[in-house]
């Protein structure tokens, strides 16, 4: 079974965390293939989570020839984001079917036979890929890409039918709707790749990626008992300390000590605000804290790294 991952130095942790749950949840050999700008800055973690050789694990280095992404300067994301859109000058030939995910997502629990099911979806309906429909008659997506059938899809987990992939983009059809909509796009690639196929996909299975947002109503027993694949979607992420206060990020910490690098995973990228987040968890939550010390030390590190950037950054100026 193939999985693709695309991400920067910047989420090296995250990715981590999500490639090394996946491979915990299955004894079948897995091909993972990762796009990334720097793989020098993760070879090594890696292959500690592959260290019987057990995995093809490949890291190919982006080529940044394509360098003008829109909407990436002063977001939370960053080119990598778009990266998936060469995929094809990157993968072996001989590839089937490939399951892409997101660097923000978990695997919770064994998602081969529901791969498998999507797959002879994708086959009986002749589909390029499948995905999750996140929205249906939504006027902003309809009249902003000038869509032409109303589904708009999250591309954050992807089963991709590959032949039909390279066929799409023999041309560079990707990278010339991409320049096309240059001033229309808001969600980056995803707007892109809603672009180009333009409701011609099969539907997924919600639980192969299941959203969570903060303001999330959902009992945990349904997360625990259906969901492959959870994904953090949005700004607030469970390694922030504004995300730490959220019930769903215990599935992200948990996972990240099986890693076995620390207690906890904390960014910080707001460090002022992210102070009195730190106090107010200190005083007002600190109860409900499973590794005191560890996290009292991580945040300190993640605050002070932060604002050392930042002055840093406002030096050079």
């Amino acid at each position: 079974m193939n999985f693709l991952y695309c991400f920067d130095s910047n989420y090296n942790l995250q990715a981590l965390n999500s490639i090394n749950s996946l491979l915990s949840k299955s004894n079948q050999k897995y091909s993972i293939y990762i796009i990334h700008e720097n793989p020098s800055t993760v070879q090594e973690k890696i292959e500690k989570l592959n260290i019987d050789n057990f995995h093809n694990i490949q890291i190919f280095e982006y080529d940044s020839r394509y360098a003008n992404f829109p909407r990436v300067s002063g977001t939370h994301v960053s080119d990598a984001t778009y990266y998936r859109l060469f995929l094809n000058e990157y993968l072996p030939s001989d590839i089937d079917f490939i399951t892409y995910i997101d660097a923000d997502i978990l695997c919770l629990k064994n998602p081969e036979e529901e791969i498998n099911r999507t797959i002879r979806r994708i086959q009986k309906e002749n589909s390029p890929l499948a995905a999750m429909t996140e929205s249906i008659d939504n006027p902003d997506y309809i009249g902003r890409l000038d869509l032409k059938q109303s589904k708009y899809f999250n591309a954050g987990v992807l089963v991709i039918n590959y032949n039909e992939w390279k066929k799409i983009n023999d041309d560079n059809k990707f990278i010339k709707n991409m320049n096309h909509l240059a001033e229309k796009i808001l969600w980056w690639d995803q707007d892109v790749l809603n672009y180009t196929f333009d409701g011609k996909y099969t539907e997924m299975s919600k639980f192969l990626n299941y959203k969570i947002e903060p303001s999330a109503n959902i009992e945990t027993s349904e997360i625990d008992d259906k969901v492959f694949f959870l994904h953090y979607t949005g700004n607030l992420k469970p390694w922030s300390l504004r995300g730490l206060k959220i019930k769903y990020s215990k599935y992200y910490q948990e996972s990240f000590r099986e890693l076995n690098l620390d207690k906890y995973h904390i960014v910080s990228n707001k460090s002022t605000t992210d102070i009195y987040i730190f106090l107010n968890i200190l005083f007002l939550g600190f109860n409900k804290i499973e590794y005191k010390f560890s996290f009292i030390k991580i945040s300190i590190e993640a605050i002070y790294f932060d604002l050392v950037s930042k002055l840093k950054t406002h030096i050079k100026k």
